[in-house]
């Protein structure tokens, strides 16, 4: 069944706000595991983290 009619939605936050801060520490923290996981050999895919 296709729809003809639809609505798109979508969310926009200001440089600044508490999400893009928190997106920004998170994404810092997965790189810097990456990046160490590789100079000690792991494989980075197989590190977890609590």
């Amino acid at each position: 069944m296709t729809r003809l009619n639809y609505f798109f939605t979508s969310e926009s936050v200001a440089e600044g706000h508490p999400d893009k801060v928190c997106d920004r520490i998170s994404d810092e923290i997965v790189d810097l595991v990456y990046r160490e996981a590789k100079k000690t050999g792991m494989d980075p895919w197989k590190v977890r983290v609590a």
